[in-house]
């Protein structure tokens, strides 16, 4: 009822682990953890193993259609900065506006639509768009992409923070390589 299962996560967990050799049901790896330190030794693991992150559950949280206040999700976040390219036409709301804009690195190595504007930036954006070719942002990302069916890398879900009036060149892909291998280095220990 109100979509809520009134069962504890140590619970529910015990059951899918019974039932996931049916080749119905594939966990994703979980490990128990006592304290901040092992949740951030199981956060590098998964990063160093190709996964997004992780998510601290307590044992005695429910199921709920809600966000949770009984769960933490550790989860990569880095900066590059990325010259701007150009801006991709929006829909619905922002029709008239843009949708995205795209950027690269100075190499052309890496290529990305950032998005994650609230409507007011928006608007500014869209006013100074043809001022603002060939100048930097920075933008936020969780990972790098390598190429598939194109030839250059991408960033896993990049969102725009700022443009850079103070700075002339954006990071080549091994600079930005170098700064995703920096954030990993440095998750909590």
């Amino acid at each position: 009822p109100k979509n809520k299962y009134q069962v504890a996560y140590s619970e529910r967990i015990k059951v899918l682990q019974f039932v996931k050799d049916t080749h119905f049901v594939e966990l994703i790896p979980t490990r128990v953890v006592y304290s901040l330190k092992e949740a951030y030794e199981h956060y590098r693991w998964a990063l160093e193993n190709e996964l997004e992150g992780t998510i601290v559950k307590h044992p005695d949280m429910i199921w709920e259609d809600t966000t949770s206040k009984f769960q933490v999700k550790l989860k990569l976040a880095f900066e590059v900065e990325l010259v701007i390219t150009g801006f991709n036409a929006g829909n619905g709301k922002n029709a008239d506006l843009f949708g995205s804009i795209s950027g690269e690195s100075s190499d052309g190595k890496l290529k990305v639509s950032a998005h994650g504007f609230s409507d007011e930036l928006r608007k500014q954006l869209f006013e100074d768009k043809d001022s603002l070719i060939g100048k930097v942002m920075t933008v936020k990302a969780n990972s790098i992409m390598p190429p598939d069916r194109k030839d250059y890398h991408s960033l896993f879900l990049p969102i725009f923070v700022e443009i850079r009036y103070d700075k002339q060149e954006a990071n080549s892909l091994e600079e930005i390589i170098a700064q995703y291998d920096s954030a990993i280095d440095n998750v909590s220990e």
